[in-house]
């Protein structure tokens, strides 16, 4: 090859008209996308982290929404069972067999206080307990008592100790439970039950007659 030809090959190398960047020329930048994917491929563990929230705010919605259909079923439950509660009798009868009497029983916080129809005894052990005092201290009244009955079988309702029907309506005045009690300090009881107190129900509105221990 002579000189010229060498001259007109480099001049036909520079006159080459500009081709488009081929792979090896994008390489580089072809690199830095692969390393975004990769980045964003790593980012993408975030999107279960993400469902997992979602499902943890769901099942504590779902949480919330048992726990409210408790509330509404228990306050169902309570409602009906007060209902149940204001049409029992405000006083009820039971007969004592080993004693061969009928018991007059009133409800006081929970508590059946009972009353005899021969002598007018009144569970003065019941009658304690109602009025909230200790075991300590309702034992410690009832120790000193002089004139009482102690009953120790039968009924877990007729056990205790049991007073006069006058003792029983001092402590009952004395502890601020006596209007509770209505009307089993009633003196008239018997005829009174027989009359109307038979109808009476604890949801009944009535008011305490204060000619009722005169």
């Amino acid at each position: 090859m002579n000189t010229q030809e060498h001259l007109d090959g480099e001049v036909a190398a520079d006159n080459t008209p500009n081709t488009p960047f081929s792979y090896q020329q994008h390489h580089p930048f072809d690199l830095v996308v692969a390393s975004s994917s990769q980045f964003t491929k790593q980012e993408s563990p975030a999107e279960p982290y993400s469902h997992k929230q979602q499902n943890s705010n769901t099942s504590t919605l779902s949480y919330c929404s048992r726990s409210s259909n408790f509330t509404r079923r228990s306050s169902n439950t309570t409602n009906a069972s007060k209902q149940e509660d204001e049409h029992k009798p405000l006083i009820s009868t039971v007969y004592w067999d080993d004693e061969s009497t009928i018991c007059y029983q009133v409800e006081v916080n929970g508590v059946l206080v009972s009353r005899r129809s021969d002598t007018n005894y009144v569970n003065g052990t019941k009658l304690l307990n109602a009025a909230g005092l200790s075991r300590g201290k309702r034992d410690g009244m009832l120790k000193s008592e002089r004139q009482k009955t102690i009953v120790k079988v039968g009924s877990m309702n007729l056990k205790g100790v049991w007073l006069p029907y006058d003792r029983a309506y001092e402590i009952a005045r004395n502890q601020g439970i006596i209007d509770l009690l209505y009307p089993l300090l009633r003196r008239d009881l018997v005829e009174f039950f027989n009359h109307e107190g038979a109808h009476l129900r604890r949801g009944d509105d009535f008011e305490v007659p204060i000619s009722t221990y005169i």
